[in-house]
């Protein structure tokens, strides 16, 4: 393989996995590091230093992911820890792409697809469960023991224009759903909000 198919596979690699953002982050993880793993694997060969492989394949996901945390820390901002695991798996499974290739080439042949798969079914069953847990103590618990009692001086527009100021609202139920555009993921968890409203019509 040339280094400008490398390089275009690197590039779309990256693409798939930052557009993982779509689905939900168990998913995300998932995709992400099965891409990883399987892109290092057939990327690297003996033509070409391996590590420039790795380098070409990590650094525009990593730049991307690793500026959000860098953002997070900076700016003292807690509600990026979500992107943690996925950036981990990224660095974890090349290098784990890259021991199985090295293997493939000076000990195994046949056998170390069998060692792939059963790695593969490995991390996607202990995948789906680490990024549950994860969420629910890190992550939600987190957020939960940063809520406060006082309401927000927040002012709102119901479609006929009408001001809604939220502290002036007495034995109502308040639900406040923030997204951005940039976050698949939170169009999906739309029709959950809507039961949520349905739930509490009255």
């Amino acid at each position: 393989m040339k280094l400008y198919q490398k390089i275009i596979i690197a590039v779309i690699v990256s693409i798939i996995t930052i557009c993982s953002g779509y689905f939900n982050w168990e998913n995300a993880f998932i995709i992400v590091g099965v891409a990883f793993f399987v892109s290092t694997f057939f990327l690297i060969d003996n033509k070409i230093k391996k590590w420039i492989t790795i380098l070409f394949l990590l650094s525009p996901f990593i730049l991307i992911q690793g500026g959000t945390i860098l953002y997070a820390v900076i700016f003292n901002d807690y509600s990026f820890p979500k992107v943690y695991p996925t950036l981990c798996i990224a660095v974890i499974n090349t290098f784990l792409g890259f021991v199985f290739k090295l293997l493939y080439l000076k000990y195994f042949k046949k056998k170390i697809i069998v060692f792939a798969s059963v790695y593969f079914l490995f991390f996607v069953v202990a995948g789906y469960i680490f990024i549950y847990n994860y969420f629910d103590i890190v992550v939600y618990k987190h957020e939960c023991d940063m809520q406060t009692e006082e309401i927000a001086d927040i002012k709102l527009w119901d479609f006929s224009d009408n001001k809604i100021k939220l502290d002036e609202i007495d034995n109502k139920v308040i639900v406040l759903d923030f997204w951005t555009l940039s976050c698949g993921a939170c169009f999906r968890k739309f029709p959950d909000v809507e039961k949520i409203k349905n739930s509490f019509s009255d």
